[in-house]
């Protein structure tokens, strides 16, 4: 308050799902940054006999708090900004490790010859329902399934030479909580 703004920001990272604080579950292309900004009298960030001390605790202990408080309070209502909304105070309860989907190969089996173009399938459940099951080459996107059962023919991308390959299959939930498998495959003209 003392170096001239009114304004105090408070940055949060919120989950744009949930409306709730983000936490270390919650996908990145989920999480914004929001700005609260709250706007008081200036006794609610200094003490009148201790200006360069400690804000108060208490600040409506001040006989004049109330008075000041009030007319900021007056103004604010006349502005066309959105200022003291409360940031949310509860974490995220969608993204978490109990709701993420949980999904597994049933063909190929793992360290198997396949030809370039085979068919995988995977078992998939996820507790706040599926949405896709993203399937992966080498880390080369090959195709995605909507609904059961989920299995795709994969044809391996040009330029894939025979030898080991990594099969990946990564299931989504309605709220993107992800989750993956993977296998190795030897891959054979």
């Amino acid at each position: 308050m003392l170096y001239g703004s009114y304004i105090t920001n408070r940055t949060v990272k919120i989950d744009k799902t949930s409306g709730q604080l983000a936490t270390s579950q919650t996908p990145p292309e989920l999480i914004q940054e929001k700005v609260f900004q709250k706007v008081h009298c200036p006794l609610y960030y200094l003490q009148k006999d201790d200006p360069l001390g400690d804000s108060p605790s208490n600040p409506s202990d001040d006989p004049q708090f109330k008075n000041w408080e009030a007319a900021v309070l007056a103004w604010l209502g006349q502005q066309n900004q959105s200022y003291n909304q409360k940031a949310p105070s509860q974490n995220d309860q969608l993204h978490t490790k109990q709701n993420l989907p949980t999904v597994r190969f049933t063909s190929p089996k793992k360290n198997t010859a396949v030809p370039m173009s085979f068919r995988a399938e995977v078992e998939a459940v996820a507790p706040l329902g599926l949405q896709q099951i993203d399937f992966f080459l080498n880390d080369d996107f090959v195709g995605s399934v909507l609904s059961p059962p989920y299995r795709l023919d994969v044809i391996a991308p040009a330029g894939l030479a025979n030898g080991w390959a990594t099969l990946k299959a990564r299931a989504y939930d309605q709220v993107l909580n992800r989750q993956e498998d993977q296998i190795s495959v030897m891959l054979t003209r």
